[in-house]
């Protein structure tokens, strides 16, 4: 997967940095003091005529400058991988000329390589055919610790600046005359790509904001779950004049009168519940939550009317992931089977996720265990060995997952396993625990980025691992009783 690049101008301060040096890009040899390249910037008229000099090196290393530039200069469409690594060997391809490139070019390679580390096409190959930290850094002068520690950093805080700015384009409906405005555009956008890709022919296709024009297929367990493939569901041509409540796809209760962009539970901005709120219980669209969902289903789907199928939700506020399971469970199994849900969270009192239990009747559904409890490694492999196996856990636990999962005995018990990762090192470092004990990844985007996926680009927060199918264990544990928890029929 191809990492998208960042909005218009965060690369900025890196094309500040070679706009400073500039001075070395176009220097006549016999007038020092004078640089066409900073007359450029002042007076556009005099851009071209400075790109037009002679084929030097200094030339080439303009028109890249301008090209990264350019690459980097907007937010409404993605731009492929491959550009990004072309370019960035076009930069090693200057270093194979006679003449000794300034320091300008060197610092515009360091910010080309960070824009391909970016967009995920760094290789840790040797050879120069890559574009990758090695080659860049064999022929550029390495940073010192401390300056790579500062650019580090830098990167690290553009990053965030146009991942929050790019997060937010699809996902501010704010409130009132503007809710309204926004809401109405947006449910007429989803009644327009659901005409067209039915005349194209696609019975069911995915709505992505990004790419508004194209029909993505849904995956096959979603299409059988998803309102939107049904004929008679009915697209409003306007939100509801008071957002307070909405009902989801599921049939949950959510709250939407605190504003789509507060941080409480069920009100994230996800265009999914986005439409829920607006009065369209439409089914999982493209975003984080779509892989989320995906999870979810192939733990029902395999989910038998014999024995308990179990749900451990690890983070879980005031529930949320928990009851959409119980509810798709029962619908799948109205009046056999049973199931029990465990909600884990060591902020938010049990009395709260009770009361959103209750409103939504999922102690009809299932068994509940509330535990006001840091999720540890130790609570998780005795509610394993308590049950004996756990078809679904679902871990958001900000920055303590990788703990969890690698101090975890009974983990391979675990028959489908979705995991918010909170940062690319943790992120890879459950990867490659999850792969090297077996299971089988089925979802792998890192988080704070923009990706490629099969239902077009999406926006990710947190990191999507999901993974499935690990052998089990056998148990080496009695089965411990469970402090601290309520079962409730």
């Amino acid at each position: 997967m191809g990492t998208w690049r960042g909005p218009r101008g965060r690369w900025i301060g890196w094309i500040l940095l070679c706009l400073l040096s500039a001075r070395c890009i176009v220097i006549q040899a016999r007038d020092p003091g004078h640089s066409l390249w900073l007359n450029a910037v002042r007076d556009k008229d005099l851009l071209d005529d400075c790109l037009t000099d002679s084929r030097s090196l200094r030339h080439e290393a303009a028109q890249l400058i301008r090209r990264v530039h350019n690459l980097d200069g907007g937010c409404h469409y993605f731009v492929e991988p491959n550009e990004v690594r072309n370019l960035c060997l076009e930069f090693l391809k200057l270093w194979e000329g006679p003449t000794q490139p300034e320091q300008h070019i060197v610092r515009c390679s360091r910010a080309m390589l960070g824009m391909a580390v970016l967009y995920d096409v760094v290789s840790n190959e040797l050879h120069n055919s890559t574009c990758s930290t090695v080659s860049v850094h064999k022929q550029f002068p390495i940073l010192d610790s401390f300056e790579h520690r500062v650019a580090e950093l830098q990167q690290d805080r553009q990053h965030k600046t146009w991942w929050r700015t790019a997060y937010g384009k699809h996902t501010q409906l704010g409130s009132g005359w503007e809710f309204q405005r926004k809401g109405t555009k947006l449910l007429r956008l989803v009644a327009n790509h659901t005409a067209r890709c039915k005349e194209l022919g696609h019975t069911c296709a995915v709505y992505n904001a990004w790419e508004p024009e194209e029909c993505f297929p849904h995956d096959d367990l979603v299409k059988a779950w998803s309102p939107s493939c049904q004929e008679s569901m009915q697209i409003p041509r306007r939100p509801p004049r008071v957002r307070q409540k909405a009902t989801d796809w599921l049939g949950l209760v959510q709250d939407c009168g605190e504003g789509l962009e507060s941080e409480r539970p069920q009100t994230q901005p996800e265009m999914t519940r986005m439409l829920e709120c607006l009065g369209l219980p439409w089914g999982p669209v493209a975003g984080e939550d779509y892989f989320e969902t995906l999870c979810l289903l192939q733990a029902v789907k395999t989910a038998t009317s014999i024995g308990t199928f179990v749900v451990v939700e690890a983070g879980a506020s005031v529930g949320y992931w928990a009851p959409k399971a119980a509810k798709a469970f029962r619908r799948r199994f109205p009046d056999t089977g049973a199931c029990h849900l465990v909600l884990i969270d060591s902020m938010v009192a049990t009395s709260s996720a009770a009361a959103n239990l209750q409103r939504n009747g999922i102690y009809d559904l299932c068994n509940i265990t509330l535990l006001q409890s840091r999720a540890t490694a130790s609570l998780l492999d005795r509610l394993i060995d308590f049950f004996g196996t756990v078809d679904l856990l679902h871990v958001d636990i900000q920055e303590a997952e990788l703990e969890l999962v690698q101090r975890s005995v009974r983990l391979p018990r675990v028959q489908h396993l979705f995991v918010g990762t909170h940062g690319r090192k943790i992120h890879r470092q459950v990867r490659s625990f999850l792969a090297y004990h077996g299971f089988a990844i089925d979802f792998d985007y890192v988080g704070k980025s923009f990706l490629r996926t099969p239902i077009g680009p999406v926006v990710f927060g947190d990191g999507v691992l999901a993974a499935c199918g690990a052998q089990k264990l056998p148990s080496r544990y009695p089965v411990a009783d469970i402090i601290a928890s309520r079962v409730i029929r």
